[in-house]
């Protein structure tokens, strides 16, 4: 495996403000890689459990961001990942409101 793919599971848990795990890693030394999938997993963690509209994961995302992830992750990386949710959560809703989306085959 690549060598990236080694720091990037060794270093998911850390955060830029040096509170993550197993190093304490701030900014210097924390992988670009492994901060997106700090980011995402963490986002992921904070999504699991709602079932909500697009309208309301933007909400809940600016909430998040001020409350965990701002400090903890790069904001232009929050940014990034958190349009990439608003636009899949919109993909979700035209999918279900779809003429389509009730039938089989």
């Amino acid at each position: 495996l690549p060598e990236e793919v080694y720091i990037i599971v060794f270093q998911h848990h850390e955060r830029i403000s040096g509170e993550g795990f197993p190093q304490g890693l701030k900014k210097q030394g924390f992988h670009l890689l492994a901060q997106i999938v700090a980011l995402a997993n963490e986002m992921d963690h904070f999504l699991a459990d709602k079932i909500i509209t697009s309208e309301q994961i933007a909400k809940e995302l600016s909430k998040q961001l001020v409350i965990d992830f701002l400090g903890k992750h790069e904001l232009k990386l929050i940014k990034k990942i958190s349009g990439i949710v608003s636009e899949l959560a919109n993909e979700m809703s035209k999918m279900k409101d779809s003429p389509d989306s009730g039938k089989n085959g």
